[in-house]
Parts: C-alpha cells; structure tokens; sequence
C-alpha cells in the first residue's frame, strides 16, 4: 500500500512537470510568434494575428530550454508539498536525465537541420569579416574562424521581407521597429542566453561526447534538487533554488563568451566548465544528504 501511494505521489510530479512544460512552451512560443509578427510587419500590410508557421518553429527552437525551466519550476512545486525522497529524487532525475541526454540534443538537432533544409546559394567573391553576422538581404553571413584566418562562411535565410534600412536589419520596418522593439537590457539579455544555444549547437556539430562537456552545466542544474529542503524556511529554499540556478547560468555563459573571455583568457580553457560544473554537483549532493540525514522530518511524506 506504501509503495503504490508513493508510486502515485511520484507519477503525479511527472504529470506536473508536463502541465508546467505545456503550458511555458505554449506561451513563449506565442510570444515569440508575435515577435516575429512584428519583426515581419509593414506600416500598411495586412498580417495575420497567428502565423501557424511562426509558432511552430518558435515551438521547436524553445522546447528543450522551457524543460530545463520547468524542471526549476517542479522544484518549487516540491518544496511548496511534501514528498518523501525517493518520491521525488526518482522522477525528477528521470525527468533531468532524458531532457539533458536526449531531449536537448535531439531537439537541437533537429531544429539546425529544419534551418539548413533549404539549400542557400554562399557567394564566392565577398570579403566578410570574421566573427560578426552580417544582414544581407533576407540572409544572414558569419564567418567562422580567427582575425589571421578565416574559416567555413555560415549563410541562413532569416527574415522574409527583411530590409536593411532598419537599424540592426531585423525588422522589416524601421517604423515598427521603434515602437515595439525590446529594450536594450532585455536585448543584452536575450544575446547572452543566445550563447548557450550556439555553443550547444557548436558541441553537437564536434559529436556526442563534445555535447556531454557542454551537459555538464544540465547536470549541476539537475542537482540543485539537493537544495530543496535546505531550511526549514520555505521562502529560504525558494531562493537558494532561484539563486543556485541563475550562478550556473551566469558562469557558463561566461565560460563561452568571447568577449569575457578575450578578458580572462584562462576561462578558455575546455576543462574549466567540467571543474565548475562537477564541483557543484559534488556540493549540492553533499549539502542535501547530509540535510536530510540531519533534519529527517523536512522531508515526511504528505497526506
């Protein structure tokens, strides 16, 4: 009878976590179609409200990223109820196991191949600097490689209508683009986020085991779980989980930053995301066990 209830209790976190995972990919991918709405849209131009196309493509390029956020929001929901250990620990690294080992990097994949399907002619002639994307047209060219010397020239149709006389070229209107365009800190913190996503892509690209390095950064989010019944303040262990995850975000986009790393170039380094990463999970792992085995009656079972 125990073993059924919390065999309960544990399927009814995984259907929680699915509740808050639908409903986060449902809104950001609305969101993000009405962003490109706009970044389409011309003063005069009729434009359809939904654009089906939109959403799904928003769909997959957001969906491996709100199950990484809806993992932080299970943990909240955990710390809001009461669960025994094994009712939680189990589905929840299920959970973080498949998104992180297969969920992320099959959606990456497939999303990189949905972009690359149409063939896109590169010309030969151009001399494009290295580093930067360059708006050309409905396309968008980087160069890949060093200021000494180049290396393999990435071109992606980006925005249909798009035309250059917008300030950053991605919007069709420059007019549309000064009302609603996002402010220059939600910008800046888009772009930042943006460097987990072509660093992952990037990792996939060298093979799987290049894809684990950059994972490592799933796994110490995945043990933060340690740290939900850190106090007996609930408050408290919500913001240890808020704050635990926003340093792991923070420093692994400082790992693979050029321009932080241009700074501090000992970051550069590849086995210093692994140290950081696992270091963290030995931590969080430590600090919940011995908490648990401290303070065992934060973590009874609920009715």
């Amino acid at each position: 009878m125990v073993f059924l209830n919390g065999m309960k209790k544990s399927l009814w976190l995984v259907l929680v976590f699915f509740v808050f995972f639908i409903i986060l990919v449902s809104m950001v991918s609305f969101f993000s179609m009405l962003a490109e709405n706009c970044m389409h849209m011309k003063v005069g131009d009729k434009i359809a409200f939904f654009n089906i196309s939109f959403f799904i493509n928003c769909c997959i390029r957001y969906l491996p990223w709100c199950a990484v956020i809806s993992l932080i929001v299970l943990i909240l929901y955990i710390i809001k109820h009461k669960f025994s250990i094994p009712q939680f620990i189990i589905p929840y690294f299920i959970l973080s196991l498949s998104i992180w080992l297969l969920g992320v990097p099959g959606v990456s994949y497939l999303y990189e191949n949905i972009q690359k399907s149409d063939p896109i002619p590169i010309p030969d002639d151009e001399n494009l600097s290295v580093g930067y994307f360059r708006p050309d047209g409905e396309y968008l060219t980087y160069v890949t490689g060093t200021s000494d010397a180049a290396g393999e020239i990435w071109r992606r149709k980006v925005f249909l209508g798009r035309k250059d006389n917008s300030d950053d070229g991605k919007y069709a209107d420059v007019l549309i683009e000064s009302v609603v365009r996002a402010p220059d800190w939600a910008t800046l913190v888009h772009e930042k986020c943006l460097i987990l996503k072509q660093t992952c892509s990037r990792s996939l690209e060298k093979g799987y085991l290049s894809y684990l390095l950059f994972a490592t950064m799933g796994f110490a989010v995945s043990f933060i779980i340690f740290l939900c019944r850190f106090s007996s303040w609930r408050l408290v262990n919500v913001l240890t989980v808020l704050i635990s995850f926003f340093i792991i975000l923070f420093a692994n986009i400082c790992f693979y930053d050029q321009s932080i790393v241009e700074k501090i170039p000992f970051l550069e380094k590849w086995w210093i995301p692994l140290a950081f990463n696992v270091t963290l999970c030995v931590l969080f792992g430590t600090v919940g066990i011995i908490n648990w085995v401290r303070h065992p009656e934060r973590n009874r079972r609920g009715k």
